[in-house]
């Protein structure tokens, strides 16, 4: 039973795998600044990032709970986590690139790397619930049904 047109799946196959590509870009960039930033030049930058915020409320719950948890990511090995985030966004970056190159071998390996992607973020809610990561994780599970989608789609057109 088909929900939209086959066109519209194709949008959103594209639309989804352009968002993890960003997404990849982001992370990468983010893991970079991670590894050559100190603990004291991040706190400057959000600080003037967040300054407003953080005095007009200082003892607002949510901003304490996230100055909080980013002194304690801070405090914890973010060499490790910086590698991290940039090996995370490289494969999403490459993965995302093959597959808009139309890749056969890409899509059930993307679906693969991120259904284990899929696996860590539901994971991480059963620690600690998360809306953010709640919404993550439901568009990663609608981006693998796509590509598995995509994937299924093009066997048929070069197997007829």
């Amino acid at each position: 039973m088909k929900l939209l047109p086959e066109k519209d799946y194709y949008k959103l196959f594209r639309i989804g795998i352009m968002v993890k590509a960003a997404d990849g870009i982001i992370e990468t960039i983010g893991g970079i600044f991670l590894y050559f930033a100190n603990y004291t030049m991040v706190n400057a930058i959000l600080f003037s990032v967040f300054r407003e915020e953080i005095t007009e409320s200082p003892r607002d719950p949510f901003w304490s709970f996230l100055i909080g948890e980013w002194h304690k990511f801070l405090l914890s090995s973010h060499t490790f986590w910086a590698l991290l985030f940039i090996a995370h966004g490289l494969v999403k970056i490459f993965l995302s690139v093959m597959l808009l190159k139309n890749r056969l071998w890409a899509y059930p390996t993307a679906a693969v790397v991120f259904t284990i992607f899929v696996g860590y973020e539901i994971y991480s809610l059963t620690n600690q619930q998360s809306l953010l990561l709640w919404l993550i994780t439901i568009f990663d599970i609608l981006v693998v049904g796509l590509i598995l989608h995509e994937y299924l789609r093009h066997k048929k057109i070069r197997t007829v």
